[in-house]
């Protein structure tokens, strides 16, 4: 979709957003926080996301009038507040360019700042690295004003496709059927529980069970935790380092 956007809005024409540094950058686009010039501590109030001076309003124009597509990912990690602020500054820098007035940023007709086409992306049953309070998948009940309305544009989308299969494992079926029973939902989870075979599958992973590290020095390791990306980052230089002699 990228290069279709690109090819028919031009070079500016898409915008590319992820709340965290991570994903922004693997889809090289830029975090929520970047793409509303506001800093991660900043309110996010409606009262605090208004213009301060004429600079601010350029920058966001810089980004926001050419962009005829905005794609967003991993759509659990994004706080309602922050989702709610992302329309009102895309509204402050489109406005002038394309005729749009500031207190229409929430309604379906023109939320998003209007533009043409906004497609909201992202696992949802994945794990968020935010509170699960302040997703945009929590429960509206005691939220802010902000964290509601970000909501309510959130589910105003046309069109939704749920993809129900996962290629993760594809080639191995064991660890296809564990991946299956865990993203599978209920309360009566008895008829969902790991067989031996898929028991000693995953204990099979784990170094107490003769399991090991030889032959990975090349692959790609991730965490959810910063201490655990450090590890993993110095060990893998070393094994890496190694194996080069």
């Amino acid at each position: 979709m990228a290069k279709l956007f690109r090819r028919f809005y031009g070079p500016k024409g898409l915008v590319l957003n992820a709340f965290a540094n991570k994903p922004a950058r693997l889809i090289g686009g830029t975090t929520t926080h970047g793409l509303i010039k506001c800093r991660g501590g900043q309110s996010l109030n409606i009262a605090h996301l208004r213009l301060k001076n004429e600079k601010e309003r350029r920058a966001l124009a810089a980004r926001w009038a050419p962009a005829g597509a905005l794609v967003k990912d991993e759509f659990t990690q994004q706080p309602g507040a922050l989702e709610h602020a992302l329309a009102v500054r895309a509204m402050y820098g489109r406005q002038r360019y394309h005729n749009l007035h500031c207190e229409d940023y929430a309604r379906p007709q023109s939320n998003y700042a209007d533009i043409p086409y906004v497609i909201t992306a992202g696992d949802p049953l994945q794990f968020p690295p935010i509170p699960a309070v302040s997703s945009l998948l929590a429960e509206p009940e005691g939220q802010t004003k902000e964290h509601r309305i970000g909501q309510a544009m959130f589910e105003d989308q046309d069109y939704v496709c749920e993809l129900k299969a996962t290629m993760r494992f594809r080639g191995d079926p064991v660890l296809t059927r564990i991946l299956a029973k865990m993203r599978t939902p209920g309360d009566d989870r008895s008829n969902l529980r790991l067989t031996e075979d898929e028991w000693q599958a995953l204990q099979s992973t784990d170094v107490d069970h003769g399991a090991c590290l030889d032959g990975t020095e090349t692959w790609y390791m991730s965490a959810f935790s910063w201490a655990y990306v450090c590890m993993a980052q110095w060990n893998r230089s070393t094994e890496a380092a190694k194996t080069a002699k």
